[in-house]
Formats: C-alpha cells, structure tokens, sequence
C-alpha cells in the first residue's frame, strides 16, 4: 500500500472524526501490511519518531519471545535484535512504498548450528507466531539472503521482520553487508537490473552456497 494514496487519507480522516472506525481501519490496514506510521499526518521525521518508539518498546518483548521459540529446538541459540537507523528507514521508504511498507524498522536474526535448526525454528515460528509472510530463500537471488528464512510477523501493533539462519550464512551475511549497501547508494533507482550489480550479486550467493554446505576443511 503507499503512503497519500486516497484510501490511507481516508483512514486518516475516519480515524479523526470517529475513534472506532479508525481503530478498526488502521487494524485493516495493518493485516494488508501498511504500517501504523504510514498513516499518520506528519512528514518522514515524525514517522520515523513513531516508528522508533514503538520499535523500542516491542524490543526486550520481541527478544523473549524469540528466545523462548529457539530454546525449544535447537541448542545454544544467538538472538539479535535491532532497530533500523533513519539514513536506513530513509532509503528504503523511497525503494518501497513508501514509510508504511518499511516493515523491518524492528528486526531481528535467530543464529543457529546448522540447517536442520534453522528448520525447526521456521516450524515452531509458522505455529506459535502470528504470521505476515514467511520466505525461505532457498536459491533467492537477493543479494546477501540466500539459504535463510524470513518471517514478518505482526507483533506489540506492527510488522517485524525476523531473520532465521546459521552462524557461517550469518558470517558471510555481516562481512559483505557494508559493502553492498554502500554499492547500491551509487547505482541508480533501477539497480537491481544493472549489469555490474548482478555480477556482483552472483559472486555473494556463491558465497552463501558454500557457507550453506556446512563443510569443514580437515
């Protein structure tokens, strides 16, 4: 959904002349994936503000939460949990619908052993988490997430985005992470379909292949 379209005016307007009908609306938007910020009157700053308060007081919660599902199946499980910076939540309003379809300014990674973990997570996260969408990125060809599972869940009134992978996908995940965000600064809007970017795309998922075999050198 984007943001100043005539039906997120429409909520706006509902909400402010009759409180239960906005209520009901901005849940209805939510569940079709416009985030609660997204529909406020304001400019980016104020939904950033609004979207950083409420990332940080779901945080501990969201942690916990997780925790308890990791614990279940698999040993020693690393939880990280963050909230994403305005330059981020800047650029990406501009490369998604706008603010209200940001949906990881709260995000996590659940950092497992090995690939049969990261499945067992995925399975207790589809029972016990109220789902938006789930995406195992099996031969994905977005760059930095092959082999891991995402879940956007609705969570404390919002969506977050939770990252289920193991510790090496991980590894190669933060080591090119930098690189490739400052790469895709300098690449026009339509860079995904540029032609060096793709190379380079190729040449970070056959990392993440072989990071996903599970291999050790003797």
């Amino acid at each position: 959904m984007e943001m100043n379209t005539e039906l997120t005016q429409s909520i706006i307007e509902a909400s402010a002349g009759d409180p239960l009908l906005g209520t009901a609306l901005h849940s209805a938007a939510l569940r079709a994936g416009m985030q609660p910020w997204g529909l406020i009157q304001g400019d980016l700053h104020a939904m950033y503000d609004m979207a950083e308060g409420m990332a940080n007081k779901a945080t501990e919660k969201l942690r916990h939460f997780l925790k308890d599902i990791a614990q279940d199946c698999c040993d020693d499980p690393v939880i990280i949990v963050n909230t994403k910076s305005w330059k981020s939540f800047k650029s990406k309003s501009k490369r998604k619908d706008g603010p209200g379809g940001v949906h990881d300014v709260l995000r996590s990674s659940i950092i497992v052993n090995s690939k049969s973990e990261v499945h067992k997570v995925a399975d207790k996260m589809k029972e016990k988490a109220d789902l938006f969408e789930v995406d195992f990125k099996k031969d994905s060809n977005d760059m930095g997430y092959r082999g891991s599972y995402h879940f956007k869940i609705f969570f404390r009134g919002f969506i977050v985005e939770i990252q289920v992978l193991t510790k090496d996908l991980y590894a190669a995940k933060e080591a090119q992470h930098h690189a490739y965000e400052v790469y895709r600064e300098l690449l026009p809007a339509d860079y995904e379909n540029d032609a060096e970017y793709k190379f380079l795309r190729d040449k970070v998922n056959r990392v993440f292949d072989l990071a996903s075999e599970e291999k050790r050198k003797k």
